[in-house]
This record gives C-alpha cells, structure tokens and sequence, in this order.
C-alpha cells in the first residue's frame, strides 16, 4: 500500500486520516483511527537541475537532435554533438538522452543494474556436486571448470566483481578446481586400466 505524504506527516493509505511516523510500539507506524499498520519514511524532495539550452549562433556546432541549439559536449555513445537539454551525466560520462532511450538501454541498464552475475556460486555447486554423484562428474566436472573460466573473464569485465571475487578467492576456486580435476582424471585412468587389465 502507498502512503500520501502531507505537509506535517502522512496519510494513511486505508483511511485516509492523518498518521504520525513512528507512533507505533517499534518501527513500525499505527493509524490511531483504523488500526492500520506500517512503514512510513519521510523525505525531502530533491528537485531536478534543468540546465537551459542556449540558442545556436551561425557560428556553433549546432545539436544533433535540436539544430536550433548550440552543442555542449560530445555523447559518448553516438559521437554526436549534443546540447544541454539531451546531455545525461552518468559515472563520469556523458550521453544524449536518445542514444539511452534507444542503441544506449544496455548501457543503461549495466549502469543502473543492481543484478550482479556470479560464475564462482555456480562452480562451486557443480564442483560439489560432482564430489557427491561422482559418476556425474564426466558432466558436472567441465560444467564448473566452464564457470571458473566466466569468472575469470568477467573480473577482467566488471570492477565491482573483481572487488568481491578478488584474486585470492581466484586461487583458493583454482586450487580446488585443480584437484578435482586430477582426482576426476585419476577415477577415468582407473577405470580405463580395468577395462583394458580386465
């Protein structure tokens, strides 16, 4: 349920009355009228900056979705002068409003992406699982080893990654790799030797 804030408080969202944050035993909020329970955070609103976009003279670069007005940088995404109303700063960077509306979404979306893939969990369940349903292994084996091989190259991709598989981490999944490699190898050479001993 949403909670409609008013000048000194909220309201409540089942009754409509005015309810006051924190009057609750713990955290949560009550409504003195209908009982209604719930968090309720309080804020100030930020406003947006709206920078003006200064008319084009004959002698500006003129922005590439509004010829009218004189160009302020470059989008690091199309290359395409662009003025101050399509101009959107993201971690350092500087992009047309269009080019995130269109070409520009998966950049977006990695900016703003809150899903972080994480290669090392699923090595460490097909590993696992291959010391427990060893006759898995033939599959289970190069499934993980495929994993720590995504890990690797996506530390290379991704700083927040790197920060939270950092490179000891790296070795300890390479050292266990490593062994349940030598110990798969060493299951098929024994069996290989049965069949051919007999």
């Amino acid at each position: 349920m949403e909670v409609t804030t008013r000048a000194n408080g909220a309201e409540c969202p089942k009754c409509n009355s005015e309810i006051t944050p924190g009057s609750g035993a713990g955290p949560e909020t009550v409504c003195m009228s209908c009982g209604w329970k719930g968090h309720v955070y309080l804020f100030n609103p930020v406003g947006a900056v709206v920078r003006n976009a200064r008319e084009a003279i004959p002698e500006d670069a003129t922005c590439a979705n509004h010829p009218t007005k004189r160009a302020e940088t470059v989008c690091e995404g199309t290359g395409n002068y662009i003025c101050a109303l399509c101009a959107v700063e993201i971690d350092d960077k500087t992009y047309s409003v269009q080019y995130l509306d269109g070409k520009g979404k998966n950049e977006l979306t990695r900016l703003f992406g809150r899903y972080l893939e994480r290669p090392d969990y699923s090595m460490g369940f097909y590993l696992a699982l291959a010391l427990i349903i060893w006759p898995a292994a033939v599959i289970l084996v190069p499934m993980g080893l495929f994993q720590f091989y995504k890990m690797i190259k996506l530390r290379g991709k991704n700083e927040l990654f790197a920060k939270v598989v950092n490179k000891y981490r790296v070795a300890l999944y390479g050292f266990v790799a490593a062994l349940l490699v030598m110990g798969f190898l060493g299951i098929l050479g024994g069996i290989a030797y049965r069949l051919i001993v007999g």
